[in-house]
């Protein structure tokens, strides 16, 4: 009895992560239309729809993020943690009838460009977002903003059979993006957003980020570093590149050779 029941809890859990799996194959398959679809651009996404391998699917998002990421060469990604904080927070904060997160126009600004400076209400129908200048997206000036419209929905008096006058219905429909009345540099950047934050575009590998080690205050390494802030001069750790090259000599002893490749402009 013991072991039936031992082969069946087998079973189950073999069904379980196979269906686990199947999920995440899912997930991954539909990532460019469901995660990404708002900053992959055409050609990325056409690519990754010709992809048949798991494996492949999963260096391709790697690849992708990397490619958007400011500081490839340390292990956080500051481009992608952010993208999902805000995905997160627009998927809550904007729901209009059957249109919700960067679905909408409101949702797809903040998704793009963050939290406003200052958001403006000329009257219930008319809301304005102000944000400071940002030079990497070509607007060098000291503020853009967009200015966004009520929607306009009619309803219709079917014992009448005549259209009432038009309401404004901010709960179910929202606001919409006014390209007439926004500033037009706000408009080429809204546009332009998928391919300018692409930061590396021939970037073919992923990259090795550049570990900096932390050292505890009783290593040698550390109390050299407190007896140099004992001194008040700036310690400044350089991520580096490093290769090993171990020698045996004819007498049996071993000479261990670090080659250290330093960017002198590195600052971080």
């Amino acid at each position: 009895m013991k072991k039936g029941i031992f082969f069946l809890a087998v079973i189950l859990l073999m069904a379980a992560g196979s269906f686990v799996l199947g999920q995440n194959e899912k997930k991954l398959k539909n990532w460019h239309k469901e995660e990404v679809n708002h900053i992959i651009t055409k050609s990325e996404a056409a690519e990754f729809r010709k992809l048949k391998k798991e494996e492949d699917r999963e260096f391709y998002t790697e690849l992708f993020w990397a490619k958007r990421d400011p500081t490839p060469l340390t292990e956080k990604n500051e481009f992608k943690e952010e993208f999902y904080r805000r995905l997160a927070y627009v998927n809550k904060a904007f729901i209009y009838g059957y249109n919700r997160g960067a679905a909408t126009d409101m949702g797809k600004v903040w998704l793009y460009f963050g939290q406003p400076a200052r958001v403006f209400r000329q009257d219930p129908r008319v809301t304005i977002w102000v944000y400071p200048s940002q030079p990497w997206m070509d607007i060098p000036k000291d503020t853009f903003s967009f200015v966004f419209t009520a929607v306009e929905s009619k309803s219709v008096n079917r014992e009448e059979d005549r259209t009432r006058d038009i309401v404004f219905s901010m709960d179910r429909d929202g606001y919409v993006l006014n390209v007439q009345k926004t500033d037009s540099r706000s408009i080429s950047a809204f546009y332009a957003y998928p391919k300018v934050i692409i930061l590396h575009p021939d970037l073919k590998e992923l990259p090795e980020y550049r570990k900096v080690i932390s050292f505890s205050p009783g290593s040698f390494e550390g109390k050299l570093i407190q007896q140099v802030k004992s001194t008040q001069e700036n310690i400044i750790q350089i991520p580096f590149e490093k290769k090993t090259i171990f020698t045996k000599a004819k007498n049996k002893s071993s000479y261990l050779t670090i080659l250290v490749k330093i960017d002198p402009t590195e600052k971080s």
